[in-house]
């Protein structure tokens, strides 16, 4: 298990304490000889692939993924989660990129920190989030960056406060592309981690490995972002209302999360928009526009 899912933590791993906050145990059932204990829905169904069983009270939240056979729980009052796989060998794609997501965003939300789908990039003094459906750009944006001065938070989740001012936070060191999109990042190879499954899944990169320089655990925020693909040569801003920054942040956001918490991050979302500009990142097609004009926008934040 530690082989699949440590990785994309490995830029913020650090010394055990005796504290702790949340603590998620974690095994497969192959390896371990440990069965599931007796559920009450049935593992071996057909269904359809994507398809997720939810249980959610005060107490639990319980998600189980019956075509990918993992199971994810959290009980909120003992502030311990559980993820279990039948066979560590197969743990899902999904769950490689971004591990035990949904426990984090839980139990993120009880303590006022909300997960979000995406992106971030910066310097440590402060940086800009990165938001908009798949397909927008913003992942090409975010990685793009990784060949310039600013620093990376990540590309597709991260973790948000709004207390005392508006503060990003890294989750995962990961990045990921369309196959197609492989060779607009020549330099990025070394942290492909899945080039013989390209036909069935994205390019997935690790990236503490190869540029741990470019990752940073977090930092202010100065702008929220919205990239949009314009066809034009020069990438531009559009400086646009909270209203386009709630529409590039919300649905992909909270079209991943369990429907109780889903009014409350509405909540949380719309009120932190108003707390940033917004602009529209007009891309171009020269790539190394896409850096230098967010470098500009952070230094004229700064002077400001």
């Amino acid at each position: 298990m530690i082989s699949s899912i440590m990785p994309a933590f490995e830029h913020i791993l650090c010394q055990q304490t005796p504290e702790r906050d949340l603590t998620v145990c974690m095994w497969d059932s192959t390896t371990t000889g440990i069965k599931l204990p007796v559920v009450p829905w049935k593992i071996n169904d057909i269904v359809l692939d994507g398809e997720i069983w939810t249980y959610d009270d005060e107490t639990l939240m319980i998600v189980f993924q019956p075509a990918k056979n993992t199971i994810m729980l959290l009980n909120k009052k003992r502030n311990l989660g559980i993820y279990w796989v039948h066979d560590a060998s197969t743990v899902p794609y999904h769950d490689k990129a971004s591990p035990l997501r949904l426990i984090f965003q839980r139990w993120m939300r009880m303590h006022s920190y909300q997960a979000i789908h995406a992106g971030a990039v910066g310097f440590h003094g402060g940086g800009v989030l990165l938001a908009g459906k798949g397909g927008s750009g913003k992942s090409t944006t975010s990685l793009n960056c990784l060949n310039s001065g600013l620093l990376y938070v990540g590309d597709d989740y991260c973790l948000i406060t709004e207390d005392p001012v508006p503060y990003v936070y890294s989750l995962y060191n990961t990045g990921k592309l369309y196959a197609r999109d492989i060779e607009l990042f020549p330099s990025l190879k070394p942290a492909l981690s899945n080039q013989e499954q390209l036909d069935v899944e994205k390019a997935l990169y690790f990236f503490h490995r190869c540029f741990p320089e470019k990752m940073s655990a977090g930092f202010p925020l100065r702008a929220i972002l919205i990239p949009e693909i314009s066809g034009q040569t020069n990438t531009k801003l559009k400086r646009v209302s909270p209203a386009r920054g709630f529409l590039a942040l919300s649905p992909t956001t909270i079209f991943q999360m369990p429907r109780a918490d889903q009014a409350d991050a509405n909540r949380f979302l719309d009120r932190f928009v108003r707390k940033l500009p917004n602009y529209i990142l007009e891309l171009g097609t020269d790539l190394s526009q896409i850096p230098r004009v967010i470098i500009d926008l952070l230094k004229s934040s700064n002077n400001e």
